[in-house]
């Protein structure tokens, strides 16, 4: 059984790594469409959804990188959420939400699922059902810098800004170097008009290119 299982978890991990799925990452409010029926997801980082690009050598450390993260996060998940998490990546919400509600259903005190259901219903737009997701998940256990970034997002996009800062600034605590948490923190400092602490929140996880394009896609 263990040799099933971990043969399982490889080869997920190898189809992620190869998919060309870019990791998950919410959208600027005015940079993200929601698709229509039918329409896959667009699939981008944040910095390229904002029409900001990193130069190839850049964007080839980045991918592999993240490829990595992949194949190191899905051997240490339970092949049940792994299944999931590969439903979700390649764009088939329905099965991803029903993989995640039966995990749910014989794991109620996992928050992983909650997160990603949170993630799958800002995306659509869904902001009561995300933020009660994610706040499930963060009574179950306590939150990660990612969950913290998600969920800060998630009141960004509503103009919840005093709450999203607050929540964004844990996240930063959490993990200095997050670079969607810095990113998000940059976004929202922008939005309420502090455009040199926007500016440093950016430069802490981009080059000073990035970090002012940053910044002028803000203004």
């Amino acid at each position: 059984m263990r040799v099933y299982r971990a043969a399982l978890l490889l080869a997920l991990a190898t189809l992620f790594a190869t998919s060309g799925c870019a990791r998950w990452t919410l959208f600027p409010k005015s940079a993200a469409p929601i698709p229509a029926p039918g329409e896959k997801p667009q699939r981008t980082s944040l910095l390229e959804a904002a029409g900001i690009r990193r130069g190839d050598q850049n964007e080839q450390k980045e991918s592999t990188g993240r490829d990595q993260q992949v194949v190191n996060d899905l051997t240490h998940l339970d092949p049940a959420l792994a299944m999931a998490r590969l439903a979700e990546r390649q764009g088939d919400p329905n099965e991803a939400r029903r993989q995640y509600q039966r995990y749910i259903d014989k794991n109620p005190k996992h928050p992983l699922p909650h997160h990603r259901l949170g993630v799958m219903a800002a995306r659509e737009a869904k902001y009561d059902q995300a933020e009660a997701h994610f706040r499930m998940a963060t009574r179950l256990a306590p939150p990660t810098a990612e969950l913290l970034s998600d969920m800060g997002y998630l009141f960004y996009l509503q103009d919840r800004l005093d709450e999203a800062e607050n929540l964004l600034r844990q996240a930063t605590q959490l993990e200095p170097a997050n670079h969607n948490a810095n990113n998000n923190l940059g976004l929202v400092l922008a939005a309420r008009g502090n455009y040199d602490h926007s500016l440093r929140q950016f430069r802490r996880v981009n080059n000073e290119g990035e970090a002012r394009a940053n910044l002028a896609y803000m203004l």
